[in-house]
């Protein structure tokens, strides 16, 4: 069965929660394969653990009275929704603040973990304005998902005519991949034990389906998809729930020259106008990225963002830039 893995810890920030010295907590596994991401490591099932849940709250323990809060991140923490649950629940309990990052790309499990009353905060990241999002976000703008549970896989939207699927990742961690026929055409795929490898015919033309589950244990993920689907109306969802006031929120761009422009951040004043916090952020090379190359915008380029985005998100700031 896989399990959640505790991939990093940074023991003190000053940064990561507004307003509080904090740890930060890293998950492994993502759902996204950003080309500018700088945690690159912590993507794939097949980052090492560094501690055991019982190890970090023992770090914890001894730091009460010094720390104030915890953030968890990743890696995206909403593909462990019950085993961060836990987690953050004894984080909790140990009086301790919890502050959540996610992509909002999992709205039901973000709901759910604040419902529980285990996150303080949640801060959201906003890639990109939506009409680039998916690209952003390692995913072809292709508007259905494919859709996994336990025992079967079904594709109900309509995706270009040989397009590869990237699976939603689920708890039972496997992924699959299907080479689809002509748009509207839909995928059944048994699935076998694990580690086995399936090959079914489809009706359509004929093209063959293979599906590989990893070894058990191994951690959920979605491959990095160079097409598939994404469903933005995921992270519309998160964000419009969020707006609503059910818990402190921020949201946060990091921006990275050559994939942002003053375009995203007109769209993203016209998403988000009015919502109750939101940074930019330069990029930083970390020399972890997933893709190298990229370079980041000075402050003079991220003050004229930031003065689009001030029309209708008045207190939005820029954070983390010295230069």
């Amino acid at each position: 069965m896989a399990k959640m893995k505790i991939c990093g810890l940074q023991k003190t920030t000053l940064l990561d929660y507004p307003g509080k010295v904090a740890a930060t907590v890293f998950l492994g596994g993502c759902n996204f394969r950003c080309p500018f991401c700088h945690n690159s490591d912590l993507l794939t099932g097949s980052a090492p653990e560094r501690m055991t849940p019982e190890e970090l709250l023992t770090f914890l323990k001894r730091r009460q009275g010094i720390l104030e809060g915890v953030c968890i991140t990743g890696g995206e923490p909403t593909l462990w929704p019950e085993d961060a649950a836990e987690l953050m629940r004894r984080i909790k309990e140990m009086d301790y603040q919890v502050k959540l990052d996610t992509n909002g790309y999992r709205p039901q499990v973000l709901k759910d973990l604040c419902g529980l009353g285990v996150v303080d905060y949640v801060a959201m990241d906003i890639k990109a304005g939506r009409q680039h999002y998916a690209e952003v976000c390692g995913h072809s703008p292709i508007p259905a998902p494919a859709e996994l549970t336990g025992d079967a896989v079904r594709h109900t939207g309509q995706p270009e005519e040989g397009m590869t699927e990237p699976a939603e990742p689920t708890a039972a961690g496997m992924t699959v991949h299907a080479k689809l026929p002509a748009a509207g055409a839909a995928v059944h795929v048994k699935l076998p034990a694990a580690g086995a490898e399936a090959h079914t015919e489809l009706t359509a033309n004929g093209t063959t389906v293979h599906a590989k589950l990893p070894a058990t244990g191994a951690a959920p993920h979605a491959e990095s998809p160079a097409a598939g689907t994404f469903r933005l109306a995921a992270i519309e969802e998160s964000a419009a729930w969020l707006m609503e006031g059910h818990v402190p929120y921020e949201f946060r761009t990091t921006t990275v020259k050559g994939i942002h422009t003053a375009e995203d951040f007109t769209d993203i004043a016209a998403w988000i106008g009015g919502c109750e916090r939101y940074f930019i952020q330069g990029f930083v090379d970390s020399g972890n990225v997933l893709k190298s190359g990229f370079s980041a915008y000075t402050r003079a380029e991220l003050d004229e963002f930031l003065n689009i985005v001030r029309k209708t998100i008045p207190n939005a700031e820029i954070r983390g830039v010295d230069y």
